[in-house]
C-alpha cells in the first residue's frame, strides 16, 4: 500500500523551500513545500492530474491540526511559496476559497 509513511520511509520526499505567514492576530504558520519524484497517491487540486508537490501548511508549534494540512499540486499548477505566504493567498490555497 502506498501511503504518506512508505514515502517518508523512504526518504524520497525532499524539502524544497519553506516560508512563513503571519495571521492578522499575529500569529506565525510556517508552510513548507515538499517534492516527490515519484509522484504522490493523490491529485492535484487544480488541474486533478498527478502531483509531484506537496505544500504542507502548519501550525505555529509545527503541527498538522485543525485545519492545517497538505495541499497536493503538479509542476505546472504549483504556486509560489512566497506568493503563498501572503494573506488572500495562503486561504485560497489552503483551503479553496
Amino acid at each position: 500500500m502506498f501511503t504518506y509513511e512508505s514515502i517518508r520511509k523512504r526518504g524520497s520526499e525532499v524539502l524544497k523551500s519553506k516560508a512563513f505567514f503571519t495571521a492578522p492576530c499575529g500569529e506565525v504558520n510556517p508552510i513548507e513545500l515538499y517534492y516527490l519524484k515519484e509522484t504522490y497517491p493523490y491529485k492535484c487540486r487544480t488541474c486533478k492530474g498527478k502531483a509531484t508537490y506537496k505544500m504542507l501548511f502548519l501550525s505555529p508549534k509545527y503541527e498538522v491540526e485543525g485545519d492545517f494540512g497538505p495541499v497536493y499540486f503538479c509542476q505546472d499548477d504549483l504556486p509560489d511559496i512566497n506568493t503563498v505566504a501572503t494573506t488572500e493567498n495562503y486561504y485560497y490555497v489552503l483551503y479553496g476559497k
